[in-house]
């Protein structure tokens, strides 16, 4: 359940939320935002943290942003 939850990129310096547009027991998708501090070739981590930014997700997982 999503509740006060949230999903976040981060790394290089930036913490961006992104928005969710499936959250599910098994499956949660999310949309990675036209922001300028997203640099297209650079690679991030994604994690979820509750409302006291605190994380309930490892951020241990990267992924690539393409352009």
């Amino acid at each position: 359940m999503q509740g006060p939850n949230r999903v976040l990129l981060g790394g290089h310096g930036i913490s961006v939320l992104l928005p969710v547009t499936l959250w599910s027991p098994t499956r949660i998708a999310v949309t990675i935002p036209d922001d300028p501090l997203i640099a297209a070739g650079q690679t991030y981590y994604i994690g979820i943290q509750n409302d006291q930014s605190q994380w309930l997700s490892g951020i241990d997982k990267s992924i690539a942003v393409c352009q």
